[in-house]
């Protein structure tokens, strides 16, 4: 359950998408992505299995609703730093699980066809708290 539930935090962090790879080669993101996150370090333990993201081509520097914080995107809108704190909801029963704080940075790094960035964050839920570092990779499918 904790696995999962980090997997679409952490998947959420590009729903406002991120705009481009470099330079005239700065695209949006838009499209179906496929998301992996590997552990780095912490005490949260493994994300879950991949999963897939919608992405709409819009500015990186939107929060997610139901998120406070920042998102600053480079000048190139190639990279968006990001510090934000989102409450976490059951997706269908809309009940409140937790508090998910995510400090990291995500940058395009293939086109609009890959997005690679490492996330720290800190979580409280029912299971308690626990914090870790994660590698995130955005692919298009």
């Amino acid at each position: 359950m904790r696995q999962e539930r980090i997997m679409a935090a952490l998947a959420a962090l590009m729903a406002a998408g991120v705009a481009g790879c470099g330079g005239d080669d700065c695209k949006p993101l838009t499209g179906l992505y496929e998301v992996a996150l590997v552990e780095r370090s912490g005490t949260c333990g493994p994300a879950g299995p991949p999963t897939r993201l919608v992405a709409d081509g819009g500015r990186g520097e939107a929060l997610a609703p139901g998120c406070s914080g920042t998102r600053v995107a480079s000048k190139d809108m190639c990279s968006v730093d990001i510090d934000q704190v989102c409450d976490i909801y059951d997706e269908l029963t809309g009940e409140f699980l937790g508090t998910m704080s995510q400090v990291g940075s995500i940058t395009q790094v293939d086109g609009a066809d890959r997005v690679e960035g490492t996330v720290d964050i800190e979580l409280v839920d029912e299971f308690g708290f626990c914090s870790g570092t994660y590698d995130i990779v955005y692919t298009r499918i």
